[in-house]
């Protein structure tokens, strides 16, 4: 695993500089080398990655896009696992919060 990380941190910093810091790409480097950190049982980097990658998709591609959704659930949930129950409700609660604002201001 150890090898793997050092590709995926290779291609997070080749994203970020040929693509820019806040490309859908570069979220979904961030997403794939967090899941690695899982695999390789670092949850706090996974976490660190996890929660970098929903504010770029959620600008990128819209807050209840599939792709944010599950970078979201990922984070919560081993914020969860690492006791952390506070973050994982706050990470949960954005997009409903965010989505019955937008319904409210439709009515």
């Amino acid at each position: 695993y150890e090898r793997a990380a050092l590709f995926f941190q290779s291609a997070l910093a080749i994203r970020q500089h040929h693509l820019g810091p806040q490309h859908p790409e570069t979220a979904q480097s961030l997403h794939d080398f967090a899941r690695l950190q899982e695999v390789r049982k670092q949850p706090e980097e996974a976490i660190a990655l996890y929660q970098q990658a929903p504010v770029i998709r959620e600008q990128s591609l819209g807050l209840q896009h599939r792709h944010t959704e599950e970078t979201r659930r990922r984070a919560a949930q081993l914020l969860r696992e690492s006791g952390r129950m506070e973050e994982a409700a706050e990470l949960e609660a954005v997009p409903a919060y965010q989505a019955m604002t937008s319904d409210q201001l439709n009515s």
